[in-house]
């Protein structure tokens, strides 16, 4: 299972899923590669750096604050929930329209309301992303 289908048990773990949205997000604007990444971070290899961005290994202060500075952001920038908080909105719209549409195909109409996507309780869970 995908380490983001669940939801973060900690504050750090949130802290470190918006960190890796946002360092992801920034090098892609950048068009940058994740090789590049690789001396700010301090690892050896782009498998490390993929690793850290999926949230399978932890960052270090000093090693955000070098990825930071190489992509020519802030600190505080790549820790604002902001931006991920809207993904995870437009993709529960999403979802509800597709429900919406498989409930007008099948003729089903108690899913529509009750069901954890058009309830929101995907966004609470996490399980959107």
């Amino acid at each position: 299972m995908n380490r983001y289908q669940t939801p973060p048990d900690t504050l750090g773990e949130y802290t470190e899923r918006v960190l890796n949205y946002n360092v992801d997000a920034r090098r892609k604007q950048l068009k940058r590669t994740q090789k590049s990444l690789m001396q700010p971070m301090g690892v050896t290899s782009e498998g490390a750096v993929s690793q850290r961005l999926k949230g399978i290994t932890h960052w270090s202060l000093i090693s955000a604050v070098n990825v930071a500075q190489s992509l020519d952001t802030s600190i505080e920038k790549l820790l604002d929930d902001s931006a991920m908080k809207m993904e995870i909105e437009r993709q529960a719209v999403a979802l509800r329209v597709q429900l919406d549409q498989i409930n007008q195909m099948t003729g089903n109409k108690n899913a529509t309301g009750d069901t954890p996507v058009a309830s929101g309780e995907l966004l609470r869970l996490g399980l959107n992303q």
